[in-house]
């Protein structure tokens, strides 16, 4: 814990002898870690000069705070209308806020979508808050700006299954986090040009990652470099803006320095390249358009754009062939060093999950057209890779609507999911010797190849696997059957 100023303390003795004049209240008082950040936010609450300052038009008073304890408590700080399970704390602290306490998981708080009741509200916990105090807070109540203001880039958004965990794609995000880093402290003079390296190597990787792999990371670097970048700001000019009260208060803060220029860290693993480095990055490329660009936040504000969009729009017709640029810095053997790492690094779902997925050959069933009606499987015999990857080790079997049904037992199965584990969009696994396609009691012949639409009712069927249907499209090819279910 930081150490506490004295003032602090004067304040902390004041509420405990105002707790002992207070017998009838049932609610025991919050710990002095609680009165520290609910102090912090009230005391940030009135700096909209510096939040002004930081991004235009943004007011940092107007969106309130819901603070998470590990007790299962949450604080609102400065909430219009908190829910009627939340009673009033005002009177235990030296505050201007209104402070509300109750409990966190009341139906009407509700994180994920950043709103207590109808109102948007930032969100964020005891730690996270004590970790980086201001910059946290900025971070927190920003992040909910943009999610009222730009709604349809601050949803939420999952990790993608098969987002490209790849050498090649984990070696040249290698390299643009090197060349960010060359643009960030490169001399005026240089700057256009470490910019332009920067850009046609990101547009070198983008092209062989998929459009919804790139909107991925577009969203990612959205919801978290923003605010990490917001963050930031307020710690660098907070000073000049902060009342005596608020420069005792966060000392320790403007102190502390985040490096968020520092891209690639001497520590990673896959979860840093699929999820983690998306702060970093994010908040890099708004720092670059600073010096490149100064009145990029006013246009992303305005048109609730990626950041790193108007950067390409102002380079793509500057960019350059990237292959002597890779070379300089040793792409072939950082690919050569990338494939290890993922090798070493992967979790034993995911290893099995990718051995069934790259088998020699393969059955895989597209059911994203269907609606299932009941799912069976084996909980025990069950590996989690995430929240879209699962491996079926034993039993699954799946009725849809419409008389489609699919019994796999024995076959270590890979599923990609949707929004839950009953929502399945494919499933993936060896294709047993013995499989046949029989339509209206005559076997249809794939060992051609090609594609083959079947509009009666089907059946699949081999050692272990038996699906029966009313239309599918199947495609053969080398090493992979693929049929698509349709209802």
């Amino acid at each position: 814990m930081r150490r506490q100023p004295a003032s602090y303390v004067r304040r902390a003795a004041a509420w405990a002898a105002l707790l002992l004049l207070l017998p009838t209240l049932s609610v025991a008082a919050p710990d002095d870690t609680v009165v520290e950040v609910l102090t912090e936010i009230d005391e940030a609450q009135r700096l909209d000069d510096l939040s002004e300052s930081v991004w235009p038009e943004w007011e940092i008073s107007e969106t309130p705070v819901a603070v998470m304890s590990p007790d299962g408590i949450c604080y609102l700080v400065g909430h219009p209308h908190p829910p009627p399970s939340f009673i009033p704390m005002r009177e235990l602290y030296a505050v201007e806020s209104a402070i509300h306490r109750g409990p966190s998981d009341a139906p009407e708080v509700t994180p994920a979508a950043r709103l207590v009741g109808d109102d948007p509200t930032a969100f964020a916990t005891v730690d996270e808050l004590l970790a980086d105090g201001l910059p946290a807070i900025f971070s927190e109540v920003f992040r909910a700006h943009l999610t009222e203001h730009c709604p349809g880039m601050s949803d939420p958004i999952d990790l993608i299954a098969g987002y490209p965990a790849d050498a090649r794609n984990l070696a040249l995000v290698d390299i643009e986090c090197d060349l960010l880093k060359r643009a960030l402290a490169a001399p005026a003079s240089e700057l256009e040009r470490h910019v332009i390296d920067f850009v046609s190597v990101r547009s070198v990787r983008r092209l062989g990652m998929g459009q919804r792999f790139v909107e991925y990371e577009r969203r990612r670097e959205w919801l978290e470099g923003l605010p990490a970048y917001v963050g930031e700001r307020s710690r660098q000019t907070a000073m000049s803006y902060l009342s005596s009260r608020g420069k005792e208060l966060f000392a320790a803060d403007l102190a502390r320095e985040r490096n968020l220029e520092d891209c690639l860290p001497d520590v990673v693993d896959l979860d840093w390249y699929r999820t983690e480095r998306f702060l970093w990055s994010g908040a890099g490329v708004c720092m670059l358009l600073d010096r490149y660009h100064p009145t990029w936040r006013a246009e992303v504000a305005e048109r609730c754009v990626d950041p790193y969009e108007i950067l390409f729009d102002l380079t793509k017709r500057k960019t350059v062939s990237t292959s002597d640029l890779l070379a300089s810095f040793g792409f072939e053997e950082r690919l050569a060093d990338r494939g290890e790492f993922i090798q070493r690094t992967k979790s034993e779902p995911e290893r099995l999950f990718d051995e069934i997925r790259n088998s020699e050959h393969r059955l895989i069933l597209n059911v994203h057209l269907l609606s299932s009606l009941t799912v069976s499987y084996d909980r025990d015999n069950i590996e989690e890779v995430d929240a879209h990857r699962a491996v079926h080790k034993r039993i699954l079997k799946i009725e849809y609507s419409g008389g489609t049904r699919i019994e796999l037992i024995g076959h270590p199965t890979a599923a990609i999911l949707g929004e839950d584990e009953f929502d399945f969009r494919q499933l993936i696994l060896e294709a047993p010797d013995d499989l046949a396609v029989t339509v209206q009691g005559e076997v249809l012949e794939l060992n051609g190849g090609g594609m083959h639409q079947v509009d009666h009712p089907f059946v699949i069927e081999g050692t272990g696997v038996r699906i029966e249907g009313q239309v599918c499209a199947i495609m053969v090819g080398e090493g992979q059957t693929t049929v698509v279910l349709h209802r």
